[in-house]
């Protein structure tokens, strides 16, 4: 009996730790509560006509730089209004911080987990049961989702994974990398170190000194910005000139203020392209910056933040063609590695014409979540 109830001891005080909860501020839903969960901030919203469904949201990716906090701005005032429709209609919702920022994906899986066993616990406790579980993810919370689905079909009935690399972190990695090293070929001043040496003061110089350095050369040199985006093959707007720098902007930031906890959370760096050879002439290929990668970090790419195809439960996804962040490829390549795990039907695919990264609208969001419920059979 003794040893019985030691172990009972240790599994009750090395779980998480939960925080009594108290109503969330606005904007969030009237009737949501916040809390802690171990280190992660979590938003939980049990309505009283409860329908036996629980919607989780996955956060995309948030630098990590900044704070801890639940994803209030990256959901938006528009999506705001269709959460409060779902709770008002009895679906539960959650939300989390995760415990980390930067590349969490292998650590948004047991913060996840930990948020489904935690609002299944409210849910007993109020005499109702839980009976599926939604996933919704965004940017690097789709690819989340799209891994969840994949690893816990037993606990995830199904998912939306919009405008996510759910192809894997490897080639979203290779997109990263070899735009900035082709940008660094044609723009050699703007950065003074390399793709493997990003000082820690670079981030906190990003919107005063290298922003504005971007968008000016960009702009002020159209050949080379052309020839930029022919070689990383890079979304635009064909009907606005700014989006070149826009997309510049937002892929140049992963790589100036995201490497460094890539490299540590990876146990070194993952991008190498000492043997890629580029759409481009010799010389540029002679002169381009050739980063060597570690095999080690390189497995722990693979082994953390790369899809397989092998689908159990439905999958909705949701991509902007012209996406600058994530590129549509995405979906091109995820959808070959579910064909050739023979799981198709488990797969709809819907593309959005436009430029953007996740410019999604409320009816366009709504619709795929109507998708995915009638794929879920609800």
């Amino acid at each position: 009996m003794a040893k019985v109830f030691f172990i009972v001891c240790v599994v009750v005080l090395t779980g998480p730790v939960v925080v009594p909860a108290e109503t969330c501020p606005d904007p969030w839903p009237s009737g949501c509560d916040c809390s802690s969960l171990g280190d992660q901030s979590i938003l939980t919203c049990l309505p009283g006509n409860f329908n036996g469904t629980l919607i989780i949201y996955a956060h995309g990716y948030v630098y990590p730089q900044k704070d801890l906090a639940l994803p209030l701005e990256e959901i938006g005032a528009d999506n705001l209004g269709i959460i409060a429709q779902l709770v008002n209609s009895g679906f539960g919702f959650a939300t989390t911080s995760y415990s980390v920022n930067g590349y969490a994906i292998a650590q948004a899986e047991n913060d996840l987990l930990d948020l489904v066993e935690h609002f299944e616990g409210i849910v007993t406790e109020t005499g109702n049961s839980l009976d599926k579980v939604l996933l919704v993810g965004a940017s690097e919370g789709g690819l989340i989702t799209a891994m969840m689905l994949e690893k816990h079909s037993d606990i995830f009935a199904g998912g939306l994974a919009m405008c996510g690399p759910i192809a894997g972190m490897p080639y979203q990695l290779n997109y990263i990398g070899d735009f900035r090293v082709a940008f660094d070929y044609f723009y050699p001043d703007v950065f003074n170190f390399g793709m493997a040496d990003v000082p820690d003061t670079a981030c906190k110089d990003w919107e005063g000194v290298y922003v504005r350095d971007i968008w000016e050369e960009i702009q002020s040199h159209p050949w080379k910005t052309l020839r930029l985006f022919d070689i990383t093959d890079a979304a635009f707007d064909l009907f606005d000139a700014t989006s070149f720098a826009e997309t510049a902007e937002t892929v140049l930031k992963y790589s100036i203020c995201g490497t460094n906890d890539l490299i540590q959370k990876a146990g070194g760096m993952p991008y190498d392209n000492q043997y890629t050879w580029y759409d481009a002439s010799w010389w540029f290929n002679r002169r381009v910056e050739r980063v060597g990668g570690n095999a080690d970090a390189q497995q722990y790419v693979v082994a953390h933040y790369q899809t397989t195809g092998n689908l159990q439960v439905p999958l909705v996804t949701l991509h902007n063609i012209c996406d600058p962040a994530v590129p549509y490829r995405h979906e091109e390549i995820y959808k070959q590695l579910v064909q050739q795990k023979g799981k198709s039907d488990n797969l709809t695919v819907w593309p959005v014409l436009g430029y953007g990264h996740c410019a999604f609208k409320p009816w366009q969001v709504l619709g795929a979540l109507y998708i995915l419920l009638s794929e879920v059979n609800y």
